[in-house]
């Protein structure tokens, strides 16, 4: 698993449905190649004005940023293989700019973790009944986890 992250952001934006004002708040985190955390919040009305022009240049940013992704729907549609078993992952491949350039899947079969709750370790060598692996830089890899469409389904028949 390689470490070639120079910034990455999280953002997270959550409105009350109760309240009267429909107050948005935004936080968003910013990581750098250091492992530093530099978190800011922001909070709004639904429907307050915004600046146009930063609105269309974060689109065209992001627009930017998803299109480089070079196997972007294949990477997608490999999370969504993870409704069934209840995890996928990818890793993260940087361009020299730091930005995505792929994302790639990693199969189930190279990850293990101790119970059901533990951080997730790579296994390199995929041997089976290996309880640890080497420890992975999380912001180098995407996880999607649910809980496993094949062990609801499999309660039918049980």
């Amino acid at each position: 698993m390689s470490r070639s992250a120079k910034v990455a952001w999280d953002i997270r934006v959550a409105s009350d449905p109760k309240a009267e004002s429909r107050k948005q708040k935004a936080e968003i985190r910013t990581y750098n190649a250091a492992g530093d955390v530099t978190t800011e919040y922001t909070e709004g009305t639904e429907g307050e004005k915004v600046d146009a022009g930063l609105a269309d240049e974060q689109r065209d940013y992001l627009r930017m940023v998803y299109d480089g992704i070079e196997n972007f729907k294949d990477a997608v549609g490999f999370l969504w293989s993870g409704v069934f078993r209840g995890h996928a992952h990818l890793e993260k491949h940087f361009s020299s700019s730091g930005l995505i350039e792929r994302l790639e899947p990693v199969e189930q079969w190279f990850w293990v973790r101790d119970g059901m709750f533990g951080e997730w370790e790579y296994n390199r060598h995929a041997n089976p009944g290996l309880l640890r692996g080497e420890s992975i830089e999380p912001e180098n890899v995407v996880v999607f986890e649910t809980m496993a469409l094949n062990r609801i389904l499999s309660m039918l028949y049980l």
